[in-house]
């Protein structure tokens, strides 16, 4: 059986590191996309990180074109791209000849350091400090942990194209 490569956006903390983590650990390549740093990440052998904003979208394609360049096509029993850095647009199916199965996931509520922040901020000024402080005490967030098995357990289930997946429901 060939070998997974993975293209996976914001990588350099919260769910997308936890994700790059398990797929490595798991003998899968991954090309980790960020604007930050990814520290020890880059000690791995299957792994190649690329410091990038993915605002600047006239540079988007070389970079894609550099990465997608590098993966041995005749090992690989899979190209996945996920995107974990931006919001999903409406999602639309691919009518090609081996068509490309585009999924949009909710990973719910997740204890990550943007959650922290968010917990931490002045209610004066954030009012959905409040709700985030609750939750975090009610015990309702994922860890990344949680999350990261649940999207390796997404990608290796085949859904029909345009589905949007709850983490909660997996």
């Amino acid at each position: 059986m060939g070998q997974g490569h993975f293209i996976i956006t914001g990588t350099s903390r919260g769910i997308g590191r936890r994700l790059v983590e398990l797929l490595l650990e798991r003998g899968d390549y991954v090309y980790g996309i960020s604007r930050g740093p990814v520290g020890e990440l880059e000690r791995y052998e299957r792994y190649l990180h690329k410091r990038f904003d993915l605002s600047e979208v006239d540079e988007l394609k070389p970079l894609l074109d550099d990465i997608v360049g590098r993966i041995d096509t005749s090992d690989t029993n899979m190209v996945c791209l996920i995107n974990n850095a931006a919001v999903l647009e409406p999602l639309k199916h691919a009518e090609k000849e081996d068509p490309v199965e585009i999924v949009g996931v909710d990973p719910g509520m997740v204890d990550t350091d943007m959650q922290t922040a968010a917990r931490g901020q002045d209610e004066r000024f954030f009012q959905m400090a409040a709700f985030f402080q609750e939750a975090y005490r009610e015990g309702q967030l994922k860890t990344t942990d949680e999350v990261g098995e649940r999207l390796l357990s997404i990608i290796d289930t085949r859904y029909e194209s345009g589905q949007i997946l709850n983490c909660l429901d997996i």
